[in-house]
């Protein structure tokens, strides 16, 4: 394994922690499951009433891990524990950075500031939540050199609003007794004095015309902050003080205090609402950190009308996803409110356009990078020491499948970062296929020279390499496909780290129950190679979930990184489509484990049922060894609406189609298949030809079909595409955002590291 300096590994430990629920727990469930490098994690997920006690366990959980693991830096959750922190440092020689809450620097307690606050000012680094709490930092004199503000994220995974339909609101209006035929403001949120409910309902409601009803969702405060609640000095409950206020004010009819609801209610509460409102108030001592409901609800597609005042600043992008307002402002709330309200009936698409700009800034995937750059600075390493990436892969457009593909776009967004990469392959075509193509892809890369999915590019790659040793001197990162780095592996330099991707294994493969005899006998030696290559690699990836068990299977105890397949979202991006058209599309390879002849047969079926009134067409777009067969079957069964058109840019066929089809046996996670769903394709897919992903929804995006092939249930749902596209379509541009390339090189290339 090489010696860079990349790697390193860092150590968390928070007191807060899910199952408990709140912004710092939310905080560090994003951050501990996100961050990119090498990690170690001491949690605790329950109440803090016996704080003292937890402090302790969990020191000692951590010691255990600093003398039996190599940490080079320790990262704490929050303020509270710096004195862990400090001793941490004196004691194992370690860095430790600290992420900085609002109340973690002007906490009232004389106590807290006199024992607390010198040992937070003695941590490493620190990642203020927020810019107000940056300015609090700076007051008392931390360096701002050693501060950088990280929002909170949000894991947009977890946050899938496409499930929450008619079906779902109706439910809501019947449990809650909302009546969705009116403007719905929604706040969610413990109570506390500092959330500004009360002032909210006093204030503004009355303003507002009986159209509009609000809801507030959270549990009663009956802690003023965890220090005071944790030794029983203050309790104070708000929840009364508000129903007070709704009696005297006489708006029992608008106003309706939910209490804690659960989380799937929450969000679909989000959704459904028309503006979500965060009337904050300026609180001596109880200051809000950053507001993370807001960005929650934003990437809901709900517009967010908030109080211009502390962390809530930097949860709102305003004018986006937003507005921010003077606190206690009553006209500004009132104007924002109803401005919003008109702005959504007005833009179909603006729920779209704010939930995207939520996506862009706050998703997890992109804070934790930002935390691991930082955490990796402070380790001593930095990306210069990344110097150069060699590709090792038999396919390469315009020849194999998706594999080559997956290579070629990383490549080229290595180039585009300014990140040097050479590419091995068999074969990339003629000089005048490159120039016409004008593609980065072909930048670096180096032809060895024999046949496209040849086995014999396994060694020759590796004597190409040692022949031209001068022109790889520099390289200290191989990343190879599948068993195509074999000979790379067996002769490893130390100081060059190996990675391989899996895109299916050859237990998938075996699985083919119509593999031909040769590849039967030859398959299980293949197993034994590519058990060989998970084995001696540094790191392993797979494109998707469904291969990553597969790997796992084979009982190595290898740790497996799923990174799943991308797509270039800016170049295949939804077109506006014929309505007097409605075509489908295939494109792989065409080889029978991906069902080509069943493709057509059941489209010939398809056409058979529906095609009356339907002006349709097949396009199957690959090459491979059953081309020239199914040339002849069309041709022999006159099928004029079906388009064998071999190896072509798939760009303007997925313009001019409108679904995707793919009935494989086995998948890993194909690229056609996200290209198709960012163009904004409708899918029918088996089971067995996603990679057990999530790319394709049943009725959301497509319908997925029995691997067993049911050509009635196909057909059927192939028609509902037809009937349901414009939907489907919207649905699956969403989807594909959320897996665009460049998040797939980020995450890769932090493997390198």
């Amino acid at each position: 394994m090489m010696d860079t300096g990349r790697h390193f590994s860092t150590l968390f430990i928070t007191r807060k922690y899910p199952p408990m629920t709140g912004g710092m727990e939310h905080m560090m469930h994003g951050l501990i499951n996100y961050y990119p490098g090498r990690k170690y994690a001491v949690t605790y997920g329950g109440s803090q009433k016996w704080l003292p006690i937890i402090y302790i366990w969990l020191f000692i959980k951590a010691s255990f891990i600093l003398l039996t693991r190599k940490i080079e830096v320790v990262h704490i959750s929050d303020g509270v524990m710096a004195p862990m922190g400090r001793l941490i440092q004196l004691l194992f020689r370690k860095k430790v950075s600290v992420t900085v809450h609002g109340k973690d620097l002007d906490f009232g307690m004389s106590l807290y500031q006199k024992f607390v606050i010198p040992f937070i000012k003695k941590m490493d680094f620190y990642m203020p939540n927020s810019h107000e709490t940056l300015d609090k930092a700076l007051r008392l004199g931390i360096p701002k050199s050693k501060c950088t503000v990280i929002t909170p994220g949000i894991d947009t995974k977890a946050f899938d609003f496409s499930l929450y339909g008619k079906e779902k609101q109706v439910e809501l209006a019947t449990k809650y007794n909302i009546d969705f035929s009116k403007k719905i403001i929604f706040t969610s949120g413990r109570l506390s004095e500092r959330k500004g409910v009360k002032w909210f309902i006093a204030n503004v409601l009355p303003e507002l015309g009986d159209e509009y009803q609000y809801f507030v969702a959270g549990a009663d405060g009956t802690e003023i902050n965890d220090l005071k609640s944790m030794f029983g000095i203050k309790k104070v409950t708000y929840a009364e003080e508000i129903n007070k206020i709704i009696k005297e004010k006489g708006l029992s009819a608008k106003v309706t205090l939910l209490g804690r609801i659960p989380f799937d209610d929450l969000k679909a509460m989000y959704k459904f609402c028309d503006v979500f409102v965060t009337p904050n108030i300026r609180v001596k001592g109880d200051q809000e950190g950053f507001g993370i409901v807001n960005i929650e609800a934003s990437y809901a597609g709900t517009p967010v009308v908030s109080s211009n005042i502390e962390g809530i600043k930097d949860a709102i992008i305003d004018g986006v996803t937003g507005s921010l307002v003077e606190e206690k402002n009553v006209e500004q709330y009132i104007n924002a409110i109803t401005n919003w309200v008109k702005k959504r009936s007005k833009d179909k698409k603006l729920s779209e356009k704010i939930s995207n700009a939520v996506y862009e800034k706050y998703d997890w995937v992109i804070i934790g990078e930002k935390y691991f750059k930082i955490i990796s600075d402070l380790a001593g390493t930095s990306d210069s020491s990344l110097k150069e990436v060699l590709w090792i892969s038999r396919d390469y457009p315009p020849f194999g499948g998706g594999q080559g593909v997956y290579v070629a776009q990383l490549h080229k967004l290595y180039l585009k970062q300014n990140l040097k990469s050479r590419v091995l392959v068999s074969e990339i075509g003629s000089l005048s296929d490159q120039r016409r193509r004008k593609d980065t892809i072909y930048k670096n890369v180096y032809p060895v020279g024999v046949h496209t999915g040849s086995t014999l590019f396994v060694p020759f790659a590796y004597l190409y390499y040692r022949k031209h040793k001068k022109v790889f001197k520099n390289v200290n990162v191989i990343h190879c496909n599948g068993i195509d780095g074999l000979f790379f592996l067996i002769f490893k330099n130390s100081h060059i780290k190996y990675c391989v991707t899996i895109h299916n294994t050859y237990i998938q493969r075996i699985e083919n129950k119509r593999l031909n005899l040769f590849l039967k006998l030859l398959y299980p030696l293949f197993t034994y190679i590519e058990k060989y290559v998970i084995r001696k690699a540094d790191e392993v990836i797979s494109v998707s979930n469904f291969t990553a068990k597969y790997i796992e299977a084979y009982g190595m105890d290898v740790k497996v990184n799923v990174v799943e397949n991308g797509v270039d979202t800016k170049v295949f991006v939804p077109v506006k489509k014929s309505k007097e058209q409605f075509n489908f599309l295939f494109i792989g390879r065409l080889v029978r484990s991906k069902k080509p002849f069943e493709t057509i047969r059941i489209y010939e079926k398809f056409v058979r049922n529906f095609g009356k009134g339907i002006n349709t067409n097949l396009y199957m777009l690959g090459t491979g060894p059953l081309y020239d067969d199914l040339l002849e079957y069309a041709r022999k069964k006159k099928l004029f609406t079906v388009h064998i058109e071999g190896y072509q840019d798939t760009k303007k066929y997925l313009e001019k189609s409108n679904c995707f089809l793919l009935f494989s046996f086995r998948e890993g996670l194909p690229l056609t298949l996200l290209e198709s769903v960012s163009a904004g394709l409708a899918i029918v897919i088996t089971k067995t030809a996603m990679g057990d992903s999530d790319i394709v929804k049943e009725n959301i995006n497509g319908y997925i079909v029995n691997p067993e092939i049911d050509e009635d249930e196909i057909v059927d749902k192939m028609y509902k595409t037809v009937k349901n596209f414009n939907r489907l379509s919207l649905e699956s541009r969403k989807i594909a955002l959320k897996h665009d390339w460049s998040k797939v090189a980020e995450e890769t290339i932090s493997l390198y590291l």
